[in-house]
């Protein structure tokens, strides 16, 4: 890829992604019952803003969870992730049972 093609790409992807530092995220804690449904490619930050969205519930005295379907891969016994795509239909439907649970606890997702 020559030079100029390659700042073009990157021109492109800044206008796509928006980036910011960890500290300068604004989260609004809404009240009442609220879902936040996150997708993005691996590696674009969906953990790490989930993450700090239920930080922020959580500095306001609310309660949160996280139902993420990578978590269905997740050992139990050793913690690690071992990711088997023949089951992501399972994984899928894990995550949902896991926010409908909470959802009728009336626990922010």
């Amino acid at each position: 890829m020559t030079k100029k093609i390659a700042a073009k790409f990157r021109s492109a992807l800044g206008k796509l992604f928006l980036t910011l530092p960890a500290d300068s995220l604004r989260c609004d804690v809404k009240d009442g019952y609220n879902l936040y449904i996150m997708r993005g490619l691996p590696g674009s930050g969906k953990s790490t803003l989930s993450g700090q969205i239920v930080k922020a519930y959580l500095n306001e005295g609310k309660r949160a969870i996280i139902a993420s379907a990578d978590d269905y891969f997740i050992d139990q016994r050793t913690g690690n992730y071992n990711f088997d795509g023949t089951r992501i239909d399972e994984a899928h439907q894990w995550c949902r049972s896991k926010a409908e649970k909470h959802m009728k606890k009336e626990i922010v997702i």
